[in-house]
């Protein structure tokens, strides 16, 4: 018969502040823009680049992200990151934290 481990406090704390609590980051994300999007019509877009651009606009990193002068290839896979929509990107950190504590206490 298998042995049935026990879930640490800690891997359930994560798990549900984590984990499920970006799934509600996701939603209330999506929430903010259906809001916008019923009082003006128009869908705003939020990227990754929306909040990445700002926080680092005098930085090397926003310097290069503005305008590259080297590593070309590299730029346009960050480029094409960066434009993903933000809650797509909350849900899959969420699903890769809830898949790394779940394998964790196992």
């Amino acid at each position: 018969m298998p042995e049935i481990k026990e879930t640490s406090d800690a891997s359930m704390f994560g798990l549900i502040f984590f984990g499920l609590g970006g799934y509600v980051v996701a939603a209330v994300v999506v929430a903010g823009q259906v809001i916008v999007w019923l009082r003006t019509g128009h869908w705003p877009t939020l990227t990754l680049g929306t909040l990445l651009i700002p926080m680092s606009l005098h930085t090397a990193f926003g310097e290069w992200l503005a305008a590259p002068k080297s590593w070309y290839g590299l730029h346009s896979i960050v480029g094409s990151l960066v434009d993903i929509p933000l809650w797509i990107w909350v849900v899959t950190c969420s699903a890769g934290v809830i898949f790394a504590l779940s394998r964790d206490s196992n």
